[in-house]
C-alpha cells in the first residue's frame, strides 16, 4: 500500500492502523481473521457494499486493486475434520470462481492480487531442531491439522492437496472470462515456494516468527511485503517465487513498463518463460 501512495498520492481504501473489519479505521480491508474459502463470498459482497456506499469513490470510472490470499486455515483447522480431505479442492475452486465472477460483475475496472496461501509444510520444518514448550502448544492449537499427532500419517497426503491448492489459484486466474480490458486477475508468485532462512546452527531461523512461532513476524512480512510489489510490477511468466533480503531487490514502474503487470499487457515470450 505504502508503495503504491509513492506513485498514487490520491489512494483510498486501505486500514488506518490495526482495527477490526467493523471499526472506521479498517476502511475498505474487509479481511476477517481465521476466514476459510468459503467465507470468501461473503467478504466480496461486504467490500462491493463499501465500495459502492463511500462518496469518494467512483465505481465505474475509479481504478481498484483488491488482493485476495485464502488458505491457510482450510490447511490448519479444517482439512483434517473431512471424511474426504481432496474435496475440499472443488469446493475452493468453485468458491473462488463464484467470488472473481461476484467482483467482476459489480466492480468494473478492478485488479485482483490473487496470492496463494503458503504451503504449510514451510511450518511445519519451521519447528525441527527448536523444541518448546509454548511453540508445541500454541502450533498445536492453532494449526492442529499439521501438528496433532493424530494426523501424522495423513501429512503427505495433505501436503498434495495443498499444492493442488495453490495450483488452482494459477489455472483460474488465467481463466478467459477474468482477462478483461477493465477487469484482470493476477497471480502472484513469492508465496508458492517460501522457506524460512537457516540460523546459524542450521535450523529454522526463529527471529521470522512471533511469540507463538506460528505468525510471521515484523520482519518476514516485510520480505513478503517487497517479494509482492515486485511480483506486482513482473510480467505474467517471469514473477520471482524465491524471497530475499529486505531492499535487495525493490523494483520500480519505468517507461517501458509503468503498469502493474497482467496477462494482457505481458509480451507472448514472457508468458512463456
Amino acid at each position: 500500500m505504502f508503495n503504491i501512495q509513492e506513485f498514487n498520492h490520491n489512494l483510498i481504501g486501505y486500514a488506518l492502523g490495526d482495527s477490526l473489519t467493523t471499526d472506521d479505521a479498517s476502511q475498505l480491508n474487509v479481511a476477517e481473521s481465521g476466514a476459510a474459502s468459503d467465507d470468501m463470498l461473503y467478504m466480496a459482497k461486504e467490500l462491493i457494499k463499501r465500495i459502492k456506499n463511500d462518496p469518494r469513490i467512483d465505481v465505474e470510472n475509479h481504478w481498484k486493486l483488491i488482493s485476495i490470499m485464502i488458505g491457510v486455515n482450510d490447511f490448519c483447522t479444517n482439512i483434517c475434520w473431512n471424511s474426504s480431505p481432496s474435496s475440499i479442492l472443488d469446493k475452493h475452486k468453485a468458491d473462488l470462481i463464484q467470488v472473481l465472477t461476484t467482483l467482476r460483475e459489480n466492480l468494473p475496472r478492478t485488479l485482483i492480487s490473487l496470492i496463494p496461501p503458503q504451503h504449510m509444510k514451510t511450518l511445519v520444518v519451521s519447528r525441527k531442531g527448536r523444541p518448546s514448550f509454548t511453540c508445541d502448544l500454541m502450533t498445536n492449537i492453532e494449526c492442529s491439522c499439521m501438528f496433532g499427532l493424530k494426523y501424522q500419517s495423513f501429512i503427505p497426503k495433505y501436503y498434495n492437496i495443498m499444492r493442488r491448492w495453490q495450483e488452482l489459484d494459477m489455472e483460474i486466474s488465467i481463466y478467459p472470462e477474468f482477462q478483461r480490458d477493465d477487469f484482470a486477475v493476477i497471480t502472484q508468485a513469492i508465496t508458492l515456494d517460501l522457506s524460512i532462512p537457516l540460523a546459524s546452527d542450521k535450523y529454522a531461523d526463529t527471529t521470522y516468527f512471533t511469540i507463538d512461532c506460528f505468525h510471521y513476524s515484523q520482519k518476514t512480512n516485510a520480505r513478503i511485503a517487497n517479494g509482492l510489489w515486485n511480483n506486482l510490477l513482473e510480467p505474467v511468466g517471469v514473477k520471482t517465487k524465491s524471497w530475499q533480503d529486505l531492499f535487495e531487490r525493490f523494483l520500480c514502474p519505468t517507461s517501458e513498463r509503468p503498469y502493474l503487470a497482467t496477462l494482457q499487457n505481458s509480451s507472448p515470450r514472457e508468458k512463456e518463460e
